[in-house]
């Protein structure tokens, strides 16, 4: 068995991390510029009130849905709810338990999120 020479190995496990780690690293000047607990938020996968579509993008990536209607923009999620009670955004509907899907919409006011709102989603849902 070969072993890995460090500096790849180190390179590796670099890239490892979690989705919202990977997003915050390439925007990493945004990222820095926030208070720690909006980072720490935006690490969570978690969307306050105040949030700016930035930092929405970064704690869970781009909509599955877009909708606008004068200054209000509606970014639309599906994903689940983990076992710590977070909301977990999946890029796409998945294969396993439909009745454990949510979606959750976060509504915009100008360039800020106005509300959240997280529910369990209808099946099939209404594209």
């Amino acid at each position: 068995m070969r072993i890995l020479p460090p500096l790849l190995l180190l390179v590796l496990l670099s890239a490892c991390g979690t989705v919202q780690e990977h997003r915050a690293r390439q925007m990493r000047r945004d990222f820095e510029q926030l208070p720690p607990a909006q980072r720490d938020a935006v690490i969570d996968g978690r969307v306050e009130q105040g949030f700016t579509r930035v930092m929405v993008y970064m704690a869970l990536g781009n909509p599955r849905r877009e909708s606008r209607t004068g200054n209000r923009t509606t970014w639309t999620y599906y994903g689940w709810i983990d076992d710590s009670g977070r909301f977990r955004s999946t890029g796409d509907l998945y294969a396993g338990r439909r009745d454990a899907m949510m979606q959750m919409t976060v509504e915009f006011r100008g360039e800020l999120v106005a509300s959240v709102k997280v529910e369990p989603l209808e099946w099939p849902p209404r594209e």
